[in-house]
């Protein structure tokens, strides 16, 4: 799993990258870029292998 700080660059990443693609019109990279920014703070905070769990045993 990667270190903090570089799950904070990835999410800063993907929310400018989000911002650029709305902007431009781009709309399926956008979203991308948000379940990208989505998948990383969640790690971030340690609720992505509770969740997934959860999914599968439900």
């Amino acid at each position: 799993m990667k270190d903090e700080r570089s799950l904070r660059e990835l999410m800063h990443f993907y929310l400018q990258l989000e911002r650029r693609m709305k902007d431009s019109g781009r709309l399926l990279i956008a979203l991308h870029a948000r379940k990208q920014y989505t998948i990383f703070r969640r790690q971030l905070t340690g609720t992505w292998g509770s969740e997934q769990h959860a999914r599968r045993t439900a």
